[in-house]
């Protein structure tokens, strides 16, 4: 597999066209670079290629040296790809080569993730070419930064799908009080009383209506909200079901990952990636050679993972 990052243009991509094993003559030819996403037959790359020469010596000039020189836009999303050469030689034959992979990878997080192959990379002293461990680095960040997000019941990136300004989340208000449980706001935008009820829907003022909590907000977001007593909280709905309903515009999550909390996220997939019982079984006060891995060190955060974030745990509410 050949790893390149998101939007670098170096190194290009360089192969030799074989039949049989043996390089072609590829004097006269044309060649196109093509690249798909692994999960689609759609081509992200169609582009022309270049034929090169593969050494000095005049036997072996064109002998199946190909080459594709990125362009800006090629690389410019973090996935997992299939690229393939289409050969067309002087007398209008083609040849279509069999696909290979190539992974684009992203040196800051991806959506919802706390950290990257490179911050676990870097911890672990892994040299840069020591990448057979990546894919599966990869999947365990995704893991972990979802299991630390539920477990605390924060959000500390932003929310898949979050690719506009502002996202419209809809809450329950309790005794004037909205909790955005399991979520964090960092702007808000605006809030719609009663949006259910299209006679009956108030848009607040934001800054006569509404107080964000906490005060201040230690972390650059906000887990709760006030209304204003002033505001009647009276619905269909309220009357039916007790709580009426208001929609809460704005930017969600944290604006940047924490460094505690990436660090947390590091440890779990390194110890993941390790499987052994000291890892797994080292709790303070007691000496892991007495202890025996469990299925809680195994299949969940390892415990120095649950220290880092603990400060950060926000409670569900009992309805």
């Amino acid at each position: 597999m050949i790893r390149l990052f998101l939007n670098n243009l170096d190194p290009s991509i360089l192969d030799t066209i074989t039949v049989g094993d043996v390089p072609v003559d590829l004097t006269g030819a044309t060649v196109k670079f093509n690249m798909r996403p692994a999960d689609s037959a759609t081509p992200k790359i169609s582009h022309a290629g270049s034929v090169r020469q593969t050494g000095t010596d005049p036997n072996f000039v064109n002998k199946g040296g190909v080459q594709y020189d990125w362009l800006v836009g090629d690389l410019n999303t973090p996935d997992n790809y299939r690229a393939w050469w289409e050969v067309t030689y002087n007398d209008g034959t083609k040849q279509d080569t069999p696909e290979f992979d190539i992974k684009v990878l992203a040196h800051e997080p991806g959506t919802a993730d706390l950290c990257t192959i490179f911050d676990v990379r870097e911890s672990a002293n892994l040299p840069s070419v020591a990448t057979a461990d990546d894919d599966q680095i990869q999947e365990l960040i995704i893991e972990a930064s979802a299991e630390i997000m539920k477990s605390v019941g924060r959000e500390f990136a932003p929310p898949s799908g979050d690719v506009a300004p502002y996202v419209t989340r809809r809450f329950e208000v309790k005794d004037y009080r909205v909790d955005f449980y399991p979520y964090d706001l960092r702007t808000l935008h605006s809030v719609v009383l009663h949006p259910e009820e299209v006679t009956n829907e108030q848009s607040l003022d934001i800054l006569l209506d509404v107080d964000l909590r906490p005060v201040p907000a230690t972390d650059g977001v906000y887990t709760a909200m006030l209304l204003t007593p002033w505001l009647s909280l009276i619905s269909e709905r309220s009357l039916r079901f007790r709580w009426p309903l208001v929609d809460v515009t704005g930017a969600w999550g944290f604006a940047s990952v924490p460094a505690d909390v990436k660090r947390a996220a590091v440890i779990a997939v390194r110890s993941w990636l390790r499987r052994d019982s000291q890892v797994f079984a080292n709790v303070p006060g007691m000496s892991p050679g007495n202890l025996q891995p469990s299925p809680q060190g195994t299949y969940h955060l390892p415990y120095a993972s649950q220290c880092i974030i603990e400060r950060y745990r926000r409670w569900a509410k009992i309805v």
